[in-house]
């Protein structure tokens, strides 16, 4: 007894069906070559994919395409997944053998300090560091030479 075919007529841009062909044939053989005069001046695109079908042969192998991805398609998939969300129970637990350790500075018992009093204390402390003399913006005056064919020497000096 033999199991039924499912047959599905899938309409999709020539250039679709090729970059989808073109990825399984670099995904399977990346190796693959093929000569072509490409002086010729009768050269279409089907003799040039009558020829590559050609060198196809010794490794044809099967291929499934797959309808175009369209913004419609992708939201009716987005749609279906936040309908009919898959419970956790199917996935594994992980294993304590899988798992590393979460390693912080800080101690198992202790909370981490809040992070928004830590950003004030970088605010504050930026701020106080702008305001010491030496931290002042100030302004480079460069100059670029050449010197007996070697790299360009650039001196400034601020002020």
């Amino acid at each position: 007894m033999s199991t039924p075919v499912n047959h599905h007529l899938v309409t999709l841009p020539l250039h679709c069906l090729l970059r989808q062909v073109a990825e399984q044939v670099l995904y399977a053989a990346p190796d693959a070559m093929i000569t072509i005069d490409t002086g010729r001046p009768n050269a279409t695109w089907s003799t040039t994919i009558a020829i590559a079908a050609d060198a196809l042969q010794q490794i044809d192998q099967k291929t499934m395409i797959f309808p175009e991805q369209t913004k419609e398609r992708r939201e009716l998939i987005k749609k279906m997944a936040l309908e009919n969300p898959i419970p956790e129970s199917h996935f594994p637990s992980p294993s304590p053998s899988t798992c590393s350790p979460i390693r912080t500075r800080f101690a198992k018992h202790l909370d981490p300090p809040q992070s928004t009093t830590s950003k004030e204390a970088l605010r504050k402390m930026a701020k106080e560091m702008m305001e010491l003399p030496y931290r002042q913006p100030y302004h480079i005056k460069t100059r670029a030479r050449y010197t007996e064919r070697v790299l360009p020497v650039v001196s400034g000096h601020y002020g």
